[in-house]
């Protein structure tokens, strides 16, 4: 979708007329939805937001105000309002906020795939998601149902403070889930298998195929209504990557954002201690180190700080946590790039990556 051509313009002398440190972000973000659920469609929506949320800083107190408004007015009068937020709340703010100073992504940074998934018709994707669902209803005879879902999330941001950034990002992630419920008489099991990626359907399917997702999709079904009832107690067990990591993500990634850790995670004051076997090295990161197109990939965060990799867990050691660029001068380290906002008007938190 293009963007007005006088956007960039008006988030410019927004800026020029903000008081102190502020921080302009325009988030676009379109999503659209396709599900057949036994050779119906249960599920076909598509959404779009679009606004700006302004962030300013002052005497070390932050106010934040959002708007859907992209006229000239609209957006002064949410700068006005989060400056009046920031004015407000500092005589009751004990910490005042510093930023860490850090060079600042500027330019333009359009991840792959945009143009090209959107040129893609829904004729086509509806086409693609009804026959996967019909072949996943005929892989067996145990099988009982199946649905199929395909989404896609457009996404235009453009990034600007008062301290010299100005990017603008542009990137889409498709993803395409399956499942299957098989059925024995006694038992009743689900199987199920996804991709995702950032970038078309070239990075989507490049590791796999249609086919190869439906009978591995029904083949767990299928395997788990022979499957014996785990028995109790402790026992060696060996994960699947996607399991390892979910546990990864939940158990360790969010104890290491450094805004949890500043309200007392686990994580706290486990810096340098050996947390792990030594064997472990677990690291976050905003680029695609080992495929084109992962998920998580993100070039600069919602700060305009340019994503870089992070070592969380070296050799068993934990050496660092994830960082905005308040949290990186509390801590006395570098922001690494994790500053991340779902939605305009959402203020950016430190959130993982890949």
């Amino acid at each position: 979708m293009m963007l007005a051509p006088d956007l960039k313009e008006r988030l410019t002398k927004i800026l020029a007329q903000s008081l102190g440190w502020t921080e302009v972000r325009y988030h676009q973000k379109s999503s659209h939805v396709l599900g057949v659920l036994k050779g119906e469609v249960n599920e076909m929506s598509s959404k779009h937001y679009e606004g700006v949320g302004v962030r300013c800083l002052y005497n070390g107190t932050w106010g934040f105000a959002s708007t859907g408004d992209l006229t000239e007015a609209g957006l002064i009068r949410a700068l006005k309002n989060a400056e009046l937020m920031a004015r407000e709340m500092n005589p009751k703010k004990n910490k005042k906020v510093e930023l860490a100073k850090v060079k600042l992504a500027q330019g333009n940074f359009f991840l792959p795939g945009y143009d090209e998934l959107e040129k893609i018709s829904w004729e086509e994707k509806f086409k693609l998601v009804s026959e996967t669902e019909k072949k996943l209803r005929a892989s067996s005879p145990q099988v009982e149902s199946a649905s199929c879902l395909y989404a896609e999330i457009f996404e235009d941001k453009i990034i600007m403070t008062s301290d010299g950034a100005d990017a603008h990002m542009r990137w889409v992630r498709p993803e395409f889930r399956l499942a299957v419920f098989a059925a024995d008489g006694t038992r009743r099991t689900r199987g199920h298998e996804s991709v995702g990626s950032t970038g078309a359907w070239d990075c989507l399917f490049r590791d796999t195929t249609i086919d190869k997702l439906v009978e591995d999709s029904g083949k767990n079904a299928i395997d788990l209504l022979k499957a014996e009832d785990p028995g109790g107690g402790k026992a060696k067990v060996i994960l699947s990557p996607a399991m390892v990591g979910l546990l990864s993500h939940e158990a360790i990634g969010h104890t290491v954002e450094a805004d949890f850790v500043l309200a007392g995670s686990v994580a706290a004051q486990k810096l340098n201690e050996m947390v792990a076997s030594p064997l472990v090295t677990l690291a976050d990161s905003g680029q695609s180190e080992f495929t084109v197109g992962a998920g998580g990939t993100l070039p600069v965060d919602d700060e305009g700080v340019f994503s870089k990799r992070v070592d969380i867990i070296k050799d068993g050691k934990l050496v660092s946590y994830l960082h905005n660029r308040e949290s990186a001068t509390h801590f006395g380290v570098e922001p690494t790039g994790n500053a991340r906002a779902w939605e305009f008007s959402d203020e950016p938190l430190i959130r993982m990556r890949n």
